[in-house]
């Protein structure tokens, strides 16, 4: 399809059937679609917000052609259509100006694929300039249809009643200290937050789990799920009901083991940290302690906080015969070996394996498991809880 008959030379109108860039459509298509995916919004959404965008671009780049013979009418067209990827884009919580930066991506791609179609047909200045004219007519209709679209359906999802339980959730979240709902904020929680297109198989698994514990259940406008669960010791049902249970992809972060308000915040902040990094790493189902090393390296001071308390446990104690016995684990794990241990701290070698034993009663665990996490739970301990009047017992022979 030319602009220009090049053999007679025939002048050819805007409206000519014959005039138009279709030869240009998958050129267009896959380098409008590689821009908008790498949108830092769109990047790494799940795969509806990927496929609606495709379909998308591509019944777009139809109309596309159609509009620059005739805008009015391509736009009526796309009216029609519905403006569908603003729509989805709504419902996941993408911002309107990612979607109306993916419009003028569009625009951008198409004025280069007709600028390079008009040079190699060598078309008359004018008819690219009608041509030009007629593409950003349509685009602005379209950027405007788009808009209604997207914020029609944000007053649509607003209005259920889903979404005011949602809120008030987030309020607690962010820091209000009522729910207003059934559901205790006082005792313990394990929270999961998910990604499943199926999420009613994998929620009935779960209370098939919690059994009488209460459970509660939000779905955010980004297309996750936020549950919680009241409970202290089901962290490990948990993820094994959502490993055997789930139907279809899933990806879900699991946290537990925290209490009151805090642990309910807590727990829901890193079920979701969970949940990308274990996306990063291709795993299903991730539990906060699976990534607790990695969660430092974004998670902040707050966090890094939290690590320690939840790997140190009474080990953390601030007083000064448990920091003899933190040092002592700390220059154990150094010097690989009680005996050389004792000559660095000046101490006898029973003492050095009094406080190891110690240590793993504070801990609860042999100092062997989650050795890596507990040997950096000590670094930041130095670093974050130092306190001048709890310094360590040093050359004592004795207990």
């Amino acid at each position: 399809m030319q602009l220009v008959d090049k053999q007679s030379k025939e002048r050819r109108t805007v409206g000519d059937p014959a005039f138009g860039f279709a030869a240009r459509l998958p050129h267009f298509i896959a380098e409008s679609t590689r821009r908008q995916l790498a949108a830092p919004d769109i990047a790494g959404r799940g795969p509806e917000v990927q496929a609606s965008l495709r379909e998308a671009t591509e019944r777009g780049a139809e109309i596309l052609v159609r509009a620059v013979r005739s805008p009015t009418a391509a736009s009526t067209e796309h009216q029609i259509q519905g403006a569908p990827f603003a729509r989805v884009a709504a419902q996941h919580g993408i911002p309107l100006s990612t979607v109306l930066q993916g419009y003028r991506i569009s625009q951008a791609v198409a004025v280069d694929q007709l600028l390079d179609h008009a040079g190699e047909v060598d078309a008359p200045m004018e008819l690219v300039a009608q041509a030009m004219g007629n593409l950003f007519q349509y685009m602005d209709a379209i950027v405007a249809i788009g808009s209604h679209a997207y914020v029609d359906e944000r007053r649509r999802i607003n209005s259920r009643p889903e979404r005011a339980k949602h809120l008030r959730i987030k309020a607690v979240l962010d820091g209000a200290v009522g729910l207003g709902m059934s559901y205790p904020l006082d005792g313990p929680h394990v929270a999961i937050v998910l990604r499943t297109p199926q999420p009613a198989a994998t929620l009935a698994a779960v209370a098939a789990v919690a059994g009488q514990a209460p459970l509660l259940v939000s779905e955010t406008p980004e297309g996750k799920v936020w549950v919680w669960v009241a409970c202290d010791l089901c962290e490990a049902d948990v993820v094994e009901a959502l490993r055997a249970h789930a139907r279809g992809p899933i990806a879900a972060g699991v946290s537990g083991h925290d209490r009151g308000i805090a642990g309910f915040r807590a727990t829901n902040r890193k079920a979701d940290l969970a949940l990308r990094l274990g996306s990063c790493h291709g795993t299903a189902v991730t539990t906060f302690a699976d990534v607790a090393l990695e969660a430092l390296a974004v998670g902040g001071e707050d966090l890094a906080r939290e690590f320690v308390e939840a790997e140190m446990g009474g080990l953390a104690h601030p007083d000064r015969r448990t920091a003899a016995v933190r040092e002592t684990v700390s220059e154990y794990f150094a010097c690989r070996g009680a005996a050389a241990a004792a000559r660095r701290l000046n101490v006898s070698e029973r003492t050095v394996t009094y406080r190891l034993r110690h240590a793993e009663q504070l801990l609860g665990r042999p100092l062997t498991k989650r050795r890596a996490e507990l040997e950096t739970a000590l670094r930041l301990h130095r670093l974050l809880f130092a306190s001048p009047g709890a310094q360590p017992e040093r050359g004592a022979a004795g207990r």
